[in-house]
């Protein structure tokens, strides 16, 4: 780690970063404010970010000597553990796992590191089954053996594990409960998905079930249930109803992100429940039901805060 004391007052943090080190260039400088390996007093700020005299700047270089999950972060909230599962909170804003050498802080490298500093080996890490996006904080299901790693898959494949989220749009449906059915065809390369009402080409079908839990004159706060799992399904579907999900950049609006100074999508993954009916390894959790911490603008939208 290098730590560099401001002494330039108004400085962006990009120029600042490109002072000390000629030899980053634009793409470098986004992928470490993505991997969270340029921080501002202990915080991750944008680059356009105007720096004060004093301010305390970390950049994380790349250690080429050791493997990238002893650089993540040690933070790992786990909601439930046995010698099968990991269930862990995932906070919006971290990537769950990536290919990308410059990325260190990832959820699964946390995960990983976590481990390791138990006593046990990096070959017999809790393995990743299934992915959130970036800005959706919530549950996210590890295995500890192959044995449980294929079975989560498999009842995920059958979509047997229920999934229930809780966000807010901006709008209201015209129902205060009803299923959303679409097709969806995903654009790897822009990395965005587009939405139809009739099924063509390689489209893949779509459904959630929604109920509005309380609305604002502005903002509906809603529980939604996953039928299906694509890609970026719940923010696509909402917009396509015209109610974008608060603080998505993507699909929403930041006109009102902006006002309302969402800097990630307000969804969550709040609840994942077994079904009744699961392979022996996975007996602990039989017909269970975890819950993921109350995102704070829920709390927020309930005290009339958001509005």
């Amino acid at each position: 780690m290098e730590e560099i004391t401001v002494n330039i007052q108004g400085i962006r943090l990009d120029d600042f970063v490109l002072s000390q080190h000629h030899e980053f260039t634009d793409i470098t400088l986004y992928k470490f404010i993505k991997g969270n390996r340029i921080r501002v007093n202990n915080r991750k700020v944008p680059l356009s970010t105007r720096l004060n005299r004093g301010d305390v700047v970390r950049i994380y270089m790349p250690n080429q000597d050791g493997p990238k999950y002893l650089r993540a972060r040690t933070e790992v909230d786990v909601v439930y553990e046995d010698d099968a599962l990991m269930i862990v909170d995932k906070p919006a804003g971290i990537i769950i796992n990536t290919t990308d050498d410059s990325v260190i802080d990832t959820l699964a490298n946390r995960v990983i590191l976590r481990h390791v500093k138990a006593g046990g080996d990096e070959s017999t890490a809790p393995r990743l089954c299934h992915r959130l996006d970036t800005g959706t904080s919530g549950l996210v299901i590890f295995a500890k053996t192959p044995e449980a790693e294929e079975a989560v898959k498999m009842l995920i494949k059958k979509r047997a594990i229920a999934k229930e989220y809780l966000t807010v749009a901006i709008g209201h449906p015209r129902k205060d409960k009803g299923k959303l059915v679409n097709y969806i065809l995903k654009n790897a390369e822009r990395s965005r998905v587009q939405v139809y009402t009739k099924k063509g080409g390689e489209a893949k079908k779509a459904i959630l079930e929604y109920s509005v839990l309380d609305k604002s004159e502005r903002l509906s706060l809603l529980s939604v249930r996953l039928i299906t799992g694509r890609t970026h399904q719940i923010r696509a579907q909402f917009s396509y109803i015209c109610c974008p999900i608060l603080g998505d950049s993507k699909y929403g609006n930041n006109a009102v992100n902006r006002e309302y100074k969402f800097k990630y999508q307000a969804l969550c993954a709040y609840k994942l429940t077994f079904p009744d009916s699961v392979p022996d390894v996975l007996g602990n959790v039989r017909g269970k039901t975890f819950c993921a911490k109350l995102p704070w603008y829920v709390e927020q939208f309930n005290n009339k805060e958001l509005q």
